[in-house]
């Protein structure tokens, strides 16, 4: 009986894992074409893109690059967590600076 419920637990735990790899994995894509659209809106027949809207798309990249990490992490080590809490940024990415601590 008591088994039966582990493997239950293990089940449901597994699943839930598997919905959130899918959430971040659609979000990822999401952001992915978001800077791919505004990349391609700077391209050579518009208007040069400014500096500040350069340092836009450098922050939406690292956002992307952090998402990616933290889901690579979670795909590698699917039963617990690679990096713990001291390894992560204050937004909860793993071995990357915080957006507002970034300086460029």
């Amino acid at each position: 009986m008591a088994v039966q419920v582990e493997d239950k637990g293990r089940k449901a735990e597994i699943g839930l894992r598997e919905k959130e790899r899918k959430a971040e994995t659609a979000e990822l894509l999401h952001l992915a074409n978001d800077l791919k659209s505004e990349s391609d809106s700077g391209g050579a027949t518009s208007h040069p893109v400014s500096t500040a809207q350069e340092i836009d798309l450098i922050r939406k990249a690292e956002a992307i690059a952090r998402l990616a990490h933290g889901l690579r992490e979670k795909m590698e080590s699917p039963t617990s967590n690679s990096c713990s809490s001291k390894d992560r940024s204050p937004d909860g990415m793993p071995g990357f600076p915080a957006l507002s601590e970034t300086k460029i």
